[in-house]
């Protein structure tokens, strides 16, 4: 399945990093479903001084975000702050199909199809058939 969107959500541990531009990426997978976000900025901070000054990374934290028609949401939060120059294979993804409620509106007396408008959970069905005999 191409074209998928997938969202790269990072926050940072600093809000004094905070910038608008960092907050989100957004790829599209290939024809093989592979996808791969580029130039992911590191969140550091200088702690100690003189010769004993160092550079560690604390940010910022990533969620992975994928939603599919058909497909329920998948959302990976666990990701760890990636450090200078990481990178990181996911492996493969796997999508779980969503749930569907599917029946059949007929005519009490002759059995006919009757073309109606579902309603289930407050929600208007996006796709209804009429099957005729």
């Amino acid at each position: 399945m191409a074209g998928v969107k997938v969202v790269l959500l990072s926050i940072d541990s600093d809000p004094a990093n905070y910038n608008l531009s960092n907050l989100s990426k957004m790829v599209s997978n290939g024809p093989d479903g592979t996808f791969e976000f580029n130039d992911l900025y590191v969140e550091f901070k200088v702690v100690g001084t003189g010769s004993s000054m160092k550079i560690i990374t604390i940010g910022p934290k990533r969620t992975l975000m994928i939603k599919v028609n058909g497909y329920k949401y998948y959302e990976d939060s666990s990701l760890k702050v990636l450090q200078l120059g990481q990178q990181l294979d996911l492996k493969t993804i796997m999508l779980e199909p969503d749930g569907f409620v599917s029946g059949k509106v007929i005519d009490a007396d002759d059995g006919s199809a009757v073309p109606a408008t579902i309603i289930f959970n407050n929600q208007i069905s996006e796709h209804t058939h009429s099957y005729l005999p």
